[in-house]
């Protein structure tokens, strides 16, 4: 009998021939770790990030993640006195950098504002006080910037 995978000249099957880090070696490991919850305990303790956390898709912070951006000091003169993010700027540049960048166009600063706003995943630490109070006036403001552009 001829296997499937043979038609195309494979003598094995591929998962045989190209083993992956995420599954057990032998049967007897996966049969005895039960459920697909006791995965992530044994992962954890070996040191091992979840593929899915995320922590392991997030890379490194650059040096330019660390400082605000040429285009930071122009965009807080274009803000009013009020909305003017300076705990934002001092303690989170590489937020500012994107604001920055985002800000000429009103929907998507919105949207990023949004995201930093709202915890989707439940396991952000959030902003402190000063900085959250920043945040919501510069949504406030970019709200107010496309609300004038729609009309």
């Amino acid at each position: 009998m001829i296997k499937r995978t043979q038609i195309f000249g494979w003598e094995q099957e591929p998962v045989d021939e190209r083993p992956s880090e995420f599954m057990p070696s032998t049967l007897s490991e996966f049969s005895s770790l039960g459920a697909f919850d006791a995965i992530a305990p044994a992962d954890a303790s070996r040191g091992k990030l979840d593929p899915i956390a995320p922590q392991a898709r997030r890379s490194p912070p650059s040096p330019a993640d660390m400082t605000p951006s040429s285009l930071v000091p122009r965009w807080m003169e274009s803000l009013p006195a009020e909305a003017q993010a300076h705990t934002l700027c001092a303690r989170f540049p590489r937020i500012a950098n994107r604001l920055a960048l985002c800000w000429p166009d009103p929907a998507l600063t919105v949207r990023l504002l949004d995201d930093f706003l709202a915890d989707k995943r439940g396991t952000r630490r959030g902003f402190p006080p000063e900085a959250l109070n920043e945040l919501t006036t510069l949504r406030q403001v970019a709200s107010q910037r496309l609300k004038h552009e729609l009309l």
